[in-house]
C-alpha cells in the first residue's frame, strides 16, 4: 500500500474507521504510564491528591488515548519520516494536552502545572517511540498486528538491540 502523501490524507483516510481502529493497546499503555506519572507528581502534595490525579488521568486516557494511538499509527505511514515525526510531535501532544489541562483543572488536580509539564515531556517522547514501533507493526491494531504480549517481547528485543551497540 502506498504511504499517504499529506497530513490530511494520513488523518482523513477511511474517516469512518476511527472508532473501528481505536487502538486499545495505546489506550491501555498510555493510561497506565500517565496515571503512574500523575500519581508520582501529585504524591508531593498528599496520597489523596495523588490518587485523585491518577484516577482522573487513567479514566481520561482509557477513553481518549485509543484515538491518539490511531492518529499516531496513521501518521507513522506518512513519508518522509522526519515530517511524520514532526507532525505527530506537534499534533498529538497538543490535542491531548488541551484535553488534559481542561479535565485536570475541572477535577482540581493539586499539582496541575507540574503534572502538565511532566505529561507534556512524556507525550513528545512516547509519541516518537510509538511512531517508530508502529512502523514495524508493534502496538498496532490491524490485520498484521500481534498480541500485546508479543508486542512487549518485540519491544524488549528492539531495546536490547538498540542498547547493545551491535549492528
Amino acid at each position: 500500500m502506498e504511504p499517504p502523501a499529506t497530513l490530511w490524507s494520513a488523518l482523513s483516510h477511511d474517516s469512518t474507521g476511527w472508532l473501528r481502529d481505536w487502538n486499545w493497546k495505546s489506550a491501555l499503555t498510555s493510561a497506565a504510564m500517565r496515571a503512574t506519572l500523575f500519581f508520582g507528581v501529585n504524591l508531593t502534595v498528599s496520597v489523596a491528591a495523588a490518587t485523585a490525579a491518577m484516577t482522573t488521568e487513567f479514566a481520561l486516557r482509557i477513553l481518549t488515548a485509543g484515538f491518539y494511538g490511531t492518529a499516531t499509527d496513521r501518521l507513522s505511514k506518512l513519508r518522509p519520516t522526519w515530517r511524520a515525526n514532526l507532525y505527530a510531535c506537534l499534533l498529538v501532544p497538543v490535542v491531548s494536552y488541551a484535553a488534559d489541562v481542561g479535565v485536570h483543572w475541572w477535577r482540581g488536580t493539586a499539582a496541575l502545572w507540574t503534572s502538565m509539564a511532566a505529561a507534556g515531556a512524556l507525550s513528545v517522547v512516547s509519541t516518537l517511540v510509538n511512531m517508530r514501533l508502529m512502523r514495524d507493526d508493534i502496538l498496532t491494531v490491524n490485520a498484521r498486528s500481534q498480541s500485546l504480549g508479543a508486542d512487549v517481547v518485540a519491544i524488549g528485543r528492539l531495546l536490547r538491540r538498540t542498547l547493545s551497540l551491535r549492528p
